[in-house]
């Protein structure tokens, strides 16, 4: 890949990973999903939320050391 391209991927996957954090912590936190595909509360809200915010960290670091990748060289 090039430069640009593996750039590119860093700040999309470091977007979308902050996207899922975000969205993982407040239905960790409320507990409660509801959407049309999911309907959840309580434990299983919870469990989903913490995947959904594990996820999400695993991608920030992912983004994280592919930028330090580049930087270095």
């Amino acid at each position: 890949m090039t430069r640009f391209a593996d750039l590119w991927f860093a700040v999309a996957l470091l977007g979308a990973s902050g996207v899922a954090v975000w969205h993982g912590a407040r239905i960790a936190i409320r507990r409660e999903v509801d959407n049309p595909f999911l309907s959840a509360t309580g434990g299983k809200a919870l469990a989903v939320g913490l995947g959904i915010l594990a996820l999400g960290l695993v991608g920030v670091v992912v983004a994280v050391l592919e930028g330090l990748r580049l930087r270095a060289g």
